[in-house]
C-alpha cells in the first residue's frame, strides 16, 4: 500500500493567522481523494514558523527530520511525498532545491500540487524542467529578499518613531499597554512582586529559595504556571526592562541578533543601582555554591 505525506510550510505570523495552512491542507487532501489515498494526520509534516529562506525547515524543522528518516531508511520507498509547489522546500537559491529534490525523490514519488508534475532524478534530463524549476526558485528567492528587507525598514521605521509609538505592545508581564495614550502603565500588585523579589535577591536568596518562599506564601505567578519557578525568577531578574530598557532583536540570516538597547522606554519600576548590585550578588552567589542544591 502506497504512504501519502504531505508537506506543509509557513513562516510568519500573518500567515499563520491567515489562509496559508487551511489553502495548503485543502490541496493535499483533495490530491488524495482524487487518486483514491488516505492521507493520515501524522503524515502531514507542517513547519510552521520555519523560514525556507534561511533553510531553518532543512536544519530543524520537519522537512529535515522526514529527509533524515529517507536516509536511513525508515519511510517506504514507493511512499508519496507532495507538496504546494517547489518553493515549500527551500527559498535559499535553486541548488538548495534541487538537491532537496534529488535527496527525497531518489527515494520516494516527489509531487508538486501546482501543476501537478512529478519530480525525480530521470526528470531533471529533462532540460525545460530543470529551467522551470531554476526560475521558480529564483523568483521565490528574491520575493522572500524583498520581504525580508521590508520588514527590516519598516521596524526600523517603528524605532525611528519611538517618542510618538510603541514598537509592540508586547511588554513584561507587570506592565500593560494602554492603546489610546499609547503608554505602558504598571500592574500595582505585580510591580510589588517584583519589587520583593529584588530585595529578597539582594538579601542574598537565590532563586530556588525565592520560589520556595513565594509559593509558600501563595503569591501567585506572572502566567499560566501555578507555581514559581527558579528560570522565571532568573528571567525577571536579569531582564533590563525593570530600569526601563528596551531590548528589541531581528533575524539576521536565520538567527535572532539583539539590536540596540532603548532606554526610558518602559517604566523604571527598579532604580539602577539596586538592579546592577543584585546581579554582582548573584555572580558570587554563583561562583562560592557548590553541591546540589
Amino acid at each position: 500500500m502506497t504512504a501519502l505525506y504531505a508537506y506543509i510550510r509557513f513562516s510568519t505570523d500573518i500567515q499563520i493567522k491567515g489562509d496559508s495552512i487551511r489553502r495548503q491542507t485543502e490541496m493535499c487532501q483533495n490530491y488524495a481523494n482524487r487518486h483514491g489515498y488516505t492521507l493520515p494526520e501524522e503524515n502531514i509534516l507542517i513547519d510552521k514558523g520555519k523560514s525556507a529562506f534561511t533553510g531553518e525547515n532543512v536544519k530543524t524543522g520537519e522537512l529535515g527530520k522526514f529527509l533524515t528518516k529517507l536516509d536511513q531508511g525508515e519511510i517506504p520507498n514507493n511512499s508519496i511525498l507532495i507538496t504546494e509547489s517547489v518553493d515549500r522546500f527551500s527559498r535559499e537559491g535553486f541548488l538548495s532545491v534541487i538537491d532537496i529534490i534529488k535527496r527525497a525523490s531518489s527515494k520516494v514519488k516527489l509531487i508538486t500540487l501546482n501543476d501537478e508534475q512529478e519530480l525525480c532524478m530521470n526528470s531533471f534530463d529533462s532540460m525545460q524542467q530543470t529551467l522551470t524549476i531554476v526560475l521558480q526558485s529564483i523568483l521565490a528567492q528574491e520575493e522572500s529578499a524583498k520581504k525580508s528587507k521590508r520588514i527590516s525598514s519598516a521596524w526600523a521605521e517603528k524605532r525611528r518613531n519611538l517618542s510618538h509609538k510603541k514598537l509592540t505592545a508586547r511588554c513584561p508581564s507587570w506592565l500593560t499597554l494602554d492603546r489610546d495614550n499609547d503608554t505602558f502603565n504598571e500592574i500595582p500588585d505585580r510591580v510589588t512582586i517584583v519589587k520583593n523579589i529584588f530585595e529578597l535577591s539582594f538579601s542574598g536568596l537565590g532563586t530556588n529559595a525565592i520560589a520556595k518562599k513565594l509559593n509558600s506564601e501563595g503569591v501567585k505567578p506572572f502566567g499560566h504556571s501555578n507555581q514559581w519557578a527558579s528560570s522565571s525568577l532568573s528571567k525577571i531578574l536579569t531582564s533590563k526592562a525593570v530600569i526601563g530598557i528596551f531590548t528589541p532583536t531581528q533575524r539576521i540570516d536565520g538567527v535572532k541578533v539583539a539590536l540596540k538597547e532603548i532606554h526610558n522606554y518602559f517604566p523604571e519600576i527598579i532604580d539602577e543601582d539596586t538592579f546592577h548590585a543584585v546581579q554582582e550578588k548573584r555572580k558570587l552567589n554563583k561562583s562560592t555554591s557548590t553541591g546540589p542544591k
